[in-house]
């Protein structure tokens, strides 16, 4: 970032003499930001150093953005899911229950029409005998 920045300020330091020359120079630039790109190597050296510190005590953790932010996912996903999981199970038992209610109320029903023609075969039997 600070590569990037410090190209930026080389480009825009030579373009700006350039344009100024074309200008007349009627458009400086502001003092804050002169002093700024003054202090941008020194800016520069610092990061680097610091950058160098905490790469030294190990408080710099070389996975990538991407990697930590999946890690992260995994991490707390079951916690994330565990309501919908929950509620997932309970809807499935609820379904299991009314499943074996229907298949013993499709059963007691064939019962009573096996009972029922059973009772008629026995009734028109009794008819044609009589």
């Amino acid at each position: 970032m600070l590569q990037e920045l410090s190209s930026t300020s080389d480009a825009d330091s030579s373009g700006e003499e350039s344009d100024g020359e074309e200008n007349g120079k009627e458009e400086g630039v502001d003092e804050d930001d002169e002093a700024e790109k003054a202090n941008l190597p020194h800016y520069i050296s610092r990061f680097r150093e610091l950058s160098s510190q905490l790469e030294s005590q190990g408080k710099v953790n070389p996975t990538s953005f991407q990697a930590l932010v999946t890690m992260l996912g995994q991490q707390n996903l079951a916690s994330a899911e565990e309501p919908d999981v929950e509620q997932y199970q309970s809807r499935l038992k609820a379904w299991e229950a009314e499943k074996r209610q229907l298949i013993q109320r499709e059963k007691d029903l064939r019962e009573k029409a096996e009972q029922e023609r059973q009772e008629r075969l026995a009734a028109k039997t009794a008819e044609q005998q009589a």
